[in-house]
């Protein structure tokens, strides 16, 4: 089969845990047989007292992950930027990664991943890049909704009783006082939307209303109606205390109804907290 060269260890003898290889190159008249599948180097090793031969290992292909190869891309983009871009952007990265550990180069690879960078070209003409997204957000307040019918009776101001909140981040909604919710410390403005609709067709006067302290209306929705019909109510920005409590009423003046559930909602966004 020719010639082996020897690589590395020894051939397999007394001990089973010597391991050695050789590569072989095959060569065949070409006239008689091609060898299709052994043309090229092997891998004659000897294994635990076993002789195999194996074909040697290609070079591995790309990267199969979707994620590394945009980290690869990313890695290339920030090289190129990096030799193009203007001192003065140089200079902010090498300032900005002092004694962080990180190179100047890897700034520019997290703000390419971010989805914007700039590119000053030649020209000195500036490019910007950005990925469109949406970036991680917390939202702070609660969410509340029917997930029963409820009923109010005929010309009444009635403010339902909530069920579990869809969202609460800060324990506005009382279990004990299921119609109210109650700003918690710290918070000192937020912004408060109610609305609701009629199952069936009552008719008549619609008002929905967003109270403070069960008593002051800080926004009111009228819509004179007849059949089923939806009306909702914004604050916008209001200035709230710690220990207040708000609640949102529904009115009808024709005979009375229920409030649909899912489409009869109350939620209260925390604008400003200390």
């Amino acid at each position: 089969m020719g010639q082996a060269r020897y690589v590395r260890g020894l051939l397999g003898g007394a001990h089973d845990d010597l391991h050695a290889y050789a590569v072989v190159k095959i060569r065949a008249d070409p006239k008689q047989q091609r060898f299709p599948i052994l043309k090229g180097n092997l891998v004659v090793d000897s294994f635990r007292g076993t002789l195999r031969v194996r074909k040697w290992p290609r070079k591995r292909g790309p990267s199969k992950s979707q994620a590394v190869r945009d980290q690869n891309q990313w890695f290339t983009d920030a090289n190129k930027l990096a030799k193009h871009c203007a001192a003065s952007q140089q200079r902010e990265a090498i300032r900005a990664t002092l004694n962080s550990g990180l190179y100047p180069r890897d700034l520019l690879v997290k703000q390419i991943s971010g989805g914007m960078f700039d590119l000053v070209l030649e020209n000195g003409r500036v490019l910007t890049s950005q990925r469109a997204g949406v970036e991680a957000m917390a939202f702070n307040g609660f969410a509340l909704r029917l997930v029963t019918p409820f009923n109010i009776p005929l010309a009444t101001e009635t403010a339902p009783d909530w069920p579990l909140p869809e969202r609460d981040t800060a324990g506005f909604w009382d279990g004990v006082n299921p119609s109210f919710i109650t700003i918690p410390n710290d918070v000192s403005m937020m912004q408060f939307n109610a609305g609701f609709m009629t199952n069936g067709a009552p008719g008549g006067h619609l008002v929905t209303l967003i109270l403070d302290n069960a008593s002051r209306r800080m926004a009111r929705q009228d819509a004179e109606e007849t059949g089923q019909h939806a009306t909702s109510v914004g604050t916008g920005p209001v200035l709230v205390t710690p220990g207040d409590v708000w609640t949102a009423k529904f009115f009808l003046t024709l005979g009375g109804g229920d409030l649909s559930a899912i489409t009869t909602f109350f939620n209260g966004t925390v604008l400003e907290a200390t």
